[in-house]
């Protein structure tokens, strides 16, 4: 799937969390569906042609890129090692930077033992946000096991999970792709009208 159809689900999955779990205030709302939609292009930040790493660096080539994220990385990591004050979490989500830069497309970053990683990462930061987090990120590795390349939810087995084999084909970028996000941001649009009711 196109990384706006990944966001356009994220947010109508963030809807969905919003009226399951509940929300305190608007802005409570606000930081579940900015949540959920983060979540849902975060396990392409692994691929070159990312809708977040085009949002977060545009205008720079695969290889800067890389070299930010491998910076950064290493400074959360050393930040982490360096000063004891500093939550473990920061550490964790340098290790996901590290790992997202040097892994294959459609590898750890779509499997469910990278949704536990980054769900207990985000539970570290805040527990309030861990459900619209997984639920964006399993929201994408679900859209994705719709298309023809499928997904290794169970990373490191290289059996990828894939819809083809129940005659559902859907390619990157298709009819069908731009429909199933069409179809999400109704959802998430009818959702935001039934909060100001």
């Amino acid at each position: 799937m196109k990384g706006e159809t990944h966001g356009a689900i994220g947010l109508a999955t963030g809807m969905g969390v919003v009226y399951l779990v509940g929300a305190d205030s608007w802005l409570d709302v606000m930081a579940m569906l900015t949540t959920s939609f983060a979540a849902s292009l975060l396990p392409d930040l692994d691929a070159e042609e990312s809708l977040l790493q085009s949002m977060l660096l545009p205008n720079l080539s695969r290889k800067v890129r890389s070299m930010i994220f491998v910076g950064v990385a290493i400074l959360l990591i050393l930040l982490h090692i360096l000063v004891p004050e500093i939550p473990l979490w920061v550490l964790l989500i340098g290790i996901f930077l590290m790992v997202a830069v040097f892994a294959p497309h459609r590898t750890v970053t779509h499997s469910l033992l990278m949704v536990a990683f980054l769900g207990w990462t985000v539970y570290q930061i805040s527990p309030t946000y861990v459900w619209p987090f997984v639920a964006g990120y399993l929201s994408h590795l679900v859209a994705d096991a719709l298309t023809v390349s499928g997904v290794p939810f169970f990373w490191p087995v290289s059996v990828k999970v894939s819809a083809k084999k129940i005659g559902i084909r859907i390619k990157t970028g298709s009819a069908a792709d731009q429909w199933i996000g069409n179809v999400a941001i109704g959802l998430f649009l009818i959702g935001l009208v039934y909060l100001f009711v």
